[in-house]
């Protein structure tokens, strides 16, 4: 992990309205059972929130749905990871 002090003011764009997925896996790995779900217009908290009260005895990993420079979709990773991916 790499820390460094940053200034505020170089961002040139911010969103308010994400979209989040998230992955609950059950069953015993590899190759989980996997249900997703995308929440629009929450916080990551509350997406969070949601997710916790849910999953019962499931993992779940948590992303941020967005687009590259092409506006082909793609996932930013919050919490965990595709369990079904090879590391």
């Amino acid at each position: 992990m790499h820390v460094a002090t940053s200034d505020e003011r170089d961002s040139q764009w911010e969103r308010h309205r994400s979209t989040f997925r998230v992955y609950f896996f059950a069953g015993p790995g590899p190759g989980y059972s996997v249900s997703t779900f995308d929440i629009a217009d929450a916080t990551f908290s509350e997406t969070k929130a949601w997710a916790n009260n849910e999953a019962g005895d499931s993992m779940y990993s948590i992303a941020l749905v967005s687009s590259d420079e092409d506006g082909r979709r793609g996932l930013i990773w919050l919490i965990g990871h595709d369990l079904n991916d090879v590391p």
